[in-house]
């Protein structure tokens, strides 16, 4: 969300905690929908024995309700095979995989429900018979069903047989494995409404019942259910036993669980297993907190203590213009940031004229001898206030984006996202306090969609990558692109000069209408940055999810895509040492790298615990990263594609 977690001035100081209430609002209506998915992927935590910890639920740790137990955790990571990168998950004989969890009932974990893995063996067990079985039990109004996989060896391949043990009592052999090389992509796919019910994410319209696939989208077997509804529905756990030979098991993901109703976006892969430019390439060789930069913004410098959302603009080869949202104003000498202004949004000016760090000198306005945000309206008002997004400098005229804020009668909570800001400065070589800022009201975003949470200049557009959610619904947030060009913004155009990158009718296409948005990637977030790496010919974005401790990175050939999967790339320490914490605003600042494949990253760190952070010094101001990638051809071509 725009720069979260923040506080603002309407006169006195409003309780930071009626601000992060707010955003905390919005957040969980986010990962309430994700909140007890399980995906056993790439990533292990480790080279050890499965443990809980190897679980990624998506927010650091299963939920407390509906509670996750993981039984029988045995087998290991390994290295011997695996479905699309270095690892997977080895089950021998004698050893099972049980994940459960306690009643969660329709409607409120929405209609589908899926479990979808890739599978390959050992070896062919010589012995005709079962080796290995999966089943995922449910209760629907009171009658025990209970769906399976067998896969049972003929002595010379293993057939994979699906069906219903209890009330159907039906089987069929959906696929069959004859080599032992071989992998098979599967999905189990459960819709437990009466009437049918549409997987907007698949496009599926679908009656009431469970479904089968193997390595393509149309099932294999179906298995229809009886249309009473499933008032009473409890699918309460899956297991997988080996009974002979080994299993390995890849990207694993059960989407269970769920406390609200509907199912999570960007973590569902299609049922084909076909090649797709999907899976990144890249490599995270080391990720540091940056011994160079990272003492540049911490508190009671110059009077500045702690701001948040640094979005860089480069001036020239010595002088970066920083942004920063929402700020706290004080003494040099404090220690705390009791009793000090706050301001909606700062600047800085990096001079490395000497090299790095470089000094550093902070700017905001004044009013009445108190301090006020850097970035104002023209015409003052108690009901608006303008967050910093994004900057670019071109042609010598420095472009500041901004979200504009409405503090009264706007949103759940008084104030609201209502439009997007353009202030350019046309005189940026004089000292800050002199700049003309010339302001127009883009009429352009909201809450719910947005176009600047990064910004790249090429040839003679702005590209920007925006937030878009779907019918207004934040549980499916996806990044989405629009450009406009650079004379347009000079020119004092408003929204209606940009261009939005959509799905047209023979494929994706640039529209003078934001509706029908290609999604370029998940999760979605109101800010990002992005990275050219000309030696690999990838463009680089950030992700986060802000309750988990990880920043992701993306990568595509172009601004338009295809954009990969996410990809790990640090996990923010903070995280782990006060259960208040929250970490985002991971962004990239590529003109501080100086190799190939080197990554700055700045985030910050806040806390919902009210009134902390005036007391806190430790968090609120951005964190510098230094993180050292490789490009990869050694990653398999059969992939998955995410949603």
């Amino acid at each position: 969300m725009f720069c979260p977690y923040k506080i603002f001035m309407k006169g006195s100081i409003m309780k930071f905690f009626k601000r992060v209430t707010f955003f905390l609002f919005l957040f969980l209506s986010i990962f309430n929908f994700l909140y007890c998915n399980v995906w056993i992927d790439e990533n292990f935590d480790d080279g050890l024995d499965f443990n809980a910890s190897d679980i990624d639920t998506f927010d650091a740790g299963p939920p407390t309700s509906p509670a996750l137990s993981f039984t029988n955790e045995d087998g290991s990571v390994t290295t011997e095979k695996a479905f699309n990168g270095s690892y997977s998950y080895k089950l021998t004989a004698g050893q099972t995989l049980s994940v459960g969890a306690t009643n969660y009932e329709n409607p409120k974990n929405g209609p589908f429900q899926y479990i979808q893995f890739a599978v390959s063996v050992d070896s062919i067990p010589a012995s005709p018979g079962s080796m290995a079985k999966l089943i995922w039990n449910w209760n629907i109004n009171s009658t025990d069903y209970s769906f399976y996989i067998d896969f049972q060896s003929t002595g010379s391949a293993i057939n994979i047989v699906a069906g219903e043990s209890l009330v159907f009592v039906t089987s069929q052999t959906i696929d069959t494995i004859t080599n032992a090389n071989d992998w098979k992509y599967i999905t189990l796919q459960f819709q437990k409404n009466a009437i049918s019910a549409t997987d907007n994410r698949t496009g599926q319209t679908l009656s009431q019942g469970m479904r089968f696939y193997v390595d393509n989208s149309i099932p294999k077997l179906e298995i229809l259910l009886p249309g009473t509804g499933v008032i009473d529905d409890t699918g309460k756990d899956w297991s997988i036993n080996v009974t002979t030979g080994s299993l390995y098991l890849d990207d694993f993901y059960w989407e269970g669980g769920m406390t609200n109703g509907y199912e999570a976006d960007g973590n569902l892969r299609p049922f084909d297993n076909g090649k797709s430019s999907n899976e990144s390439k890249v490599e995270v060789l080391s990720a540091i907190i940056d011994p160079v930069y990272d003492t540049l913004f911490q508190p009671n410098k110059n009077g500045w203590l702690g701001g948040d959302c640094a979005s860089s603009v480069p001036l020239s080869p010595t002088k970066i213009l920083w942004l920063f949202g929402d700020t706290f104003v004080g003494l040099p000498s404090a220690t705390n940031r009791v009793g000090s202004h706050f301001i909606n949004n700062s600047i800085a000016i990096q001079d490395l004229s000497s090299g790095p760090p470089g000094t550093v000198e902070f700017y905001w306005g004044m009013s009445g001898g108190n301090p006020r945000a850097f970035f104002y309206p023209q015409v003052p008002s108690p009901d608006f206030f303008y967050w910093p997004g994004i900057g670019a400098f071109v042609d010598g005229q420095i472009y500041v984006f901004l979200f504009k804020v409405q503090i009264t009668g706007g949103g759940s909570f008084g104030f609201s996202v209502v439009d997007t800001t353009l202030i350019r400065i046309p005189n940026p070589t004089d000292p800050p306090d002199q700049w003309q800022q010339i302001i127009t009201d883009l009429q352009l975003g909201g809450d719910h969609q947005g176009f600047n949470t990064a910004v790249w200049v090429n040839e003679s557009y702005f590209y920007f990558l925006g937030y878009d959610d779907p019918n207004d619904n934040l549980s499916y947030r996806r990044m989405v692109l629009a450009r406009v060009l650079i004379e347009d913004m000079k020119n004092g155009q408003d929204g209606s000069a940009f261009e939005f990158y959509v799905d047209g009718v023979s494929g994706s296409e640039w529209s003078d209408a934001p509706v029908n948005l290609h999604k370029l990637y998940t999760p979605g977030v109101t800010e990002s940055g992005i990275q050219y790496i000309p030696d690999w010919g990838q463009y680089l974005a950030t992700s986060y999810y802000v309750f988990s401790p990880n920043m992701y990175i993306h990568t595509a050939p172009a601004l338009t895509g295809p954009w990969s999967n996410s990809v790990k790339i640090y996990e923010v320490p903070e995280m782990a040492l006060d259960p208040y914490y929250f970490a985002y605003a991971g962004k990239l600042h590529p003109e501080l790298s100086t190799t190939t494949g080197e990554l700055i990253m700045t985030y910050a760190v806040n806390t919902s615990e009210p009134d902390a952070i005036w007391t806190d010094m430790s968090i609120y101001y951005p964190r510098f990263v230094r993180i050292q990638l490789a490009w990869t051809s050694a990653i398999e071509e059969e992939l998955w594609q995410l949603f």
